[in-house]
């Protein structure tokens, strides 16, 4: 095999395999020439769950944020003169006060289909909630504000 001595054709070997390892490494790891950008349905969905996983965590302000500024008035403009006359103000007290528990323990049971279309998406899911037999479906409608993806319809 031509002029390389048998320790040299070793080392060769042993560095390409090194190097076989780390590009076979960073395609496990999604990362360099590898990585994968999420899907703009991914990231519609990310948001859905992310605003679950706030409720969960009685983040009430990260939850309204999560939300489009239409529909953060529309909540407020729903709970209207009862959260005035008890004092609350803004999406995120509102939410906390009326529906704090119950956001707080409902769950995704399971994404059933996202679909996207420009700027907007729409998540279906089955929500588990507390007290019910079983879970129920729920549409999501969503946008792309600046770069975010926000929930547009809550369905409260």
């Amino acid at each position: 095999m031509g002029n390389l001595s048998e320790a040299a054709r070793r080392r060769i070997a042993a560095a390409i395999l090194v190097v076989g390892i780390a590009v076979a490494a960073l395609a496990i790891a999604d990362v360099g020439p590898f990585s994968d950008p999420p899907t703009e349905a991914e990231r519609a969905q990310s948001a859905v769950e992310g605003f679950f996983a706030a409720a969960q965590d009685r983040d009430f302000k990260s939850v309204c944020g999560q939300l489009t500024t239409e529909e953060q008035r529309v909540v407020e403009q729903r709970a209207g003169s009862v959260a005035a006359e008890q004092g609350f103000e803004g999406c995120d007290q509102i939410l906390k006060q009326f529906l704090g528990d119950q956001l707080a323990q409902t769950r995704i049971a399971k994404v059933v289909d996202v679909r996207v279309s420009g700027n907007q998406a729409v998540v279906d899911a089955n929500l588990r909630s507390p007290g019910s037999d079983g879970p129920r479906s729920a549409t999501f409608h969503l946008f792309l504000i600046r770069g975010e993806w926000k929930i547009d319809d809550l369905g409260v």
